[in-house]
């Protein structure tokens, strides 16, 4: 099942654009908001926090593996991970900073030409009816126009969100607003790896016909093991919050098996990407400091194989 991608890829693309739709349609988060319980000790997580030696004098990069939704309980942002921040001349994150912190009314303007089927075109051209129905009874808020006339890789997104949703993760509490915020008091030069756009169409350029297919794998899935999507969501977010890498990459390998084109777009692919835009950075005496989803850290093709293989010393920092 696919369903934890875009809580661990994508998911900063996914939480602009939920939030900037319930804005722009003056109306709550389109699936029912549940008053979560406060917990009764907020924590810390284990930050999966990488040091990179550069080849300069005084060269230094941080690789911080967020999780862009987060719950309350483990909201607090380790010393390490802020103490490395502030240090750093330059933050990189996988949006600019504008995108990251941006007016509602605005963003919804920029991601509607990626959600919406074009023409007549109607997702009943793609879905059956029961697919349909049982869509709409996972977003019960969900208008029908909306649902009639959304992409299927946004419906894709917004029944794996759920999951983050009913387990209490939100953006208020996610890693990479929060930091970017941060760096803005601080007038720290924050710069993305790409553009929203570009993000964006990594999920929506596949064919509709592509799209629809992941989208009625998921709902097969949900009707078949009920539920093993949020199971799943809480154990990584779990694996998250206890910076187990080798938990986290047994996770991630599922994802890899059931789906290797597309997780090479989403993950291989941008590493590799992103490689070229950072290494120049550490041949400068400088700080610097990269934050993006944990599981671009993680395995053969993650940030910190590549920085070892390019001759980089990479050491994970103590919390």
């Amino acid at each position: 099942m696919l369903a934890q991608k875009f809580l661990t890829s994508l998911a900063i693309t996914a939480t602009l654009f939920v939030g900037s739709y319930a804005n722009a349609q003056d109306s709550s988060l389109i699936w029912p908001q549940t008053e979560a319980a406060k917990p009764s000790e907020i924590k810390a997580f284990t930050p999966t926090l990488y040091k990179v030696t550069g080849k300069a004098h005084n060269s230094t990069m941080y690789l911080f593996g967020s999780i862009h939704e987060l719950t309350e309980a483990n909201s607090t942002i380790p010393k390490s991970v802020l103490e490395s921040f502030d240090k750093a001349d330059v933050a990189f994150f996988e949006l600019p900073e504008d995108d990251l912190d941006a007016d509602p009314a605005a963003m919804f303007g920029k991601l509607t030409p990626f959600m919406l089927l074009e023409g007549n075109d109607l997702i009943t051209d793609y879905l059956s009816t029961d697919e349909i129905q049982q869509v709409a009874k996972l977003l019960p808020d969900m208008p029908d126009q909306a649902i009639l006339k959304f992409r299927p890789w946004v419906l894709d997104m917004f029944l794996d969100l759920k999951d983050g949703n009913a387990a209490g993760m939100t953006a208020d509490y996610g890693v990479d607003l929060r930091l970017v915020k941060r760096g803005k008091t601080q007038g720290k030069t924050q710069l993305g790896l790409e553009k929203l756009e570009e993000q964006i169409g990594f999920l929506s350029s596949d064919p509709i016909e592509v799209q629809a297919k992941r989208l009625k794998k998921n709902l097969s899935d949900r009707r078949t093991k009920p539920n093993e999507a949020a199971e799943q969501t809480a154990k990584l977010l779990q694996n998250w919050v206890d910076g187990d890498v080798d938990a986290l990459e047994k996770d991630f390998a599922e994802y890899r098996k059931d789906d290797p084109e597309f997780y090479d777009r989403l993950n291989g692919q941008r590493n590799r990407a992103w490689m070229t835009k950072l290494t120049p950075y550490l041949g400068k005496s400088q700080t610097v400091f990269v934050t993006v989803g944990t599981m671009h850290l993680i395995g053969d093709d993650g940030l910190v194989k590549l920085m070892q293989k390019a001759g980089y010393k990479v050491e994970r920092v103590k919390p």
